[in-house]
C-alpha cells in the first residue's frame, strides 16, 4: 500500500466516528424536538409483543383528544414509587447509571444469561419512544447515547413526565392515566400513594406481574417488591410522613418498615424470580 493511500485510510478511519455521530445526532435530535413540541408520535407495542400500532400522546396533543397527563396532576407517591423501583439514583445520574451497568455486566456474565437490567429511567424513555425491543450491542448503544443526550437537553422533571406518559403498565395500557383507569377505575390524579406502589411493582413485567392487580389475589413475589419498594421509598426520603403512613396502611397486605440504613440499588438479581429474569 502506497503512503498515499495510508495516509486517505487513516483520514477515513478518523473521520468514521464523526460520521457516525452526525448520523446518530440526525436520527436523534428531531425526536427529542418533537418532545419540546409537546408532540409525540410513537409505535407502542400489542401484547403479542411483535405487532405496533400508532400512539400519539403529549401536552400539545392532548388539546386534540390524546391521552397526557400533566405533571400537576401526576401524584407525588406514584413519581417516588417509580423512582424508588425503577431507578433510585434517577437524580444523581447523567441519563446511565455506570455502575449500575458494571453490575449488571457481572451479574450477567456470570449467571451466562440476561439476569439482570441496567437500564435508568432515562434509558427505559429512549427506548419506550424511539426504540425498538429488540436486542441488541446496537440498540443498546443507541439507548446509551440517547439517555446520555437527552439527559444534557432535558430536565429530570420533565423526564419523569414523559416517562409516565408513554410507559406501559399492561396490555395496551401505556400511560399512568390509561393504568389508573384500567386497575383502579380512577383518574391518575386520585390514586393513593398505596395504588402508586402498586403500579411501580408491575413495571418491570406490566404483562405478567399485573395479574395481581386484575385479581386482587397478591403473589409472595408481588408483595416482596411493593415492601421493598415502599422501603426504598423511605430511605431515600422521596415522600412526607403522612403519604408514607398512607402507603403503608392501606396497602392490601401487611407491610412491614426496614431498619434506614442505605437505598439499596435495584438487586434485581435477587428480588426477581428467576423465570422473570432479564430486561
Amino acid at each position: 500500500m502506497s503512503s498515499a493511500s495510508s495516509e486517505r485510510f487513516r483520514r477515513r478511519r478518523r473521520l468514521l466516528p464523526l460520521a457516525l455521530l452526525a448520523l446518530f445526532l440526525a436520527w436523534f435530535v428531531p425526536w427529542v424536538l418533537t418532545l419540546y413540541l409537546g408532540v409525540l408520535v410513537y409505535f407502542p407495542y400489542k401484547l403479542d409483543g411483535k405487532s405496533r400500532y400508532v400512539r400519539v400522546t403529549g401536552p400539545v396533543a392532548a388539546l386534540f383528544g390524546a391521552d397526557w397527563t400533566p405533571r400537576s396532576e401526576i401524584p407525588k407517591a406514584c413519581v417516588a414509587a417509580v423512582v424508588a423501583g425503577e431507578d433510585a439514583r434517577f437524580f444523581e445520574h447523567r441519563g446511565v447509571d455506570w455502575e449500575s451497568v458494571r453490575l449488571s455486566y457481572r451479574v450477567n456474565e456470570k449467571a451466562g444469561r440476561p439476569k439482570r437490567g441496567g437500564s435508568t429511567i432515562t434509558q427505559q424513555l429512549v427506548k419506550n419512544t424511539f426504540l425498538s425491543r429488540k436486542r441488541s450491542y446496537v440498540r443498546k448503544a443507541r439507548e446509551l447515547v440517547g439517555a446520555l443526550l437527552l439527559d444534557l437537553t432535558m430536565s429530570k422533571e420533565s423526564q419523569l413526565t414523559w416517562y409516565l406518559n408513554v410507559v406501559e403498565f399492561g396490555p395496551n395500557v401505556y400511560g399512568i392515566e390509561r393504568a389508573a383507569q384500567y386497575y383502579f377505575k380512577k383518574g391518575a390524579a386520585k390514586l393513593t400513594p398505596s395504588e402508586c406502589v402498586q403500579l411501580a411493582v408491575i413495571l418491570p413485567r406490566p404483562n405478567r406481574w399485573n395479574r395481581s392487580l386484575v385479581t386482587r389475589r397478591y403473589a409472595p413475589f408481588f408483595q416482596r417488591r411493593y415492601r421493598t419498594i415502599y422501603n426504598r421509598i423511605r430511605i431515600l426520603g422521596l415522600l412526607e410522613d403522612a403519604d408514607m403512613r398512607l402507603a403503608r396502611t392501606q396497602a392490601p397486605f401487611p407491610v412491614g418498615e426496614a431498619p434506614l440504613l442505605s437505598a439499596p440499588q435495584l438487586p434485581e438479581s435477587e428480588t426477581l424470580p428467576p423465570h422473570e429474569e432479564g430486561r
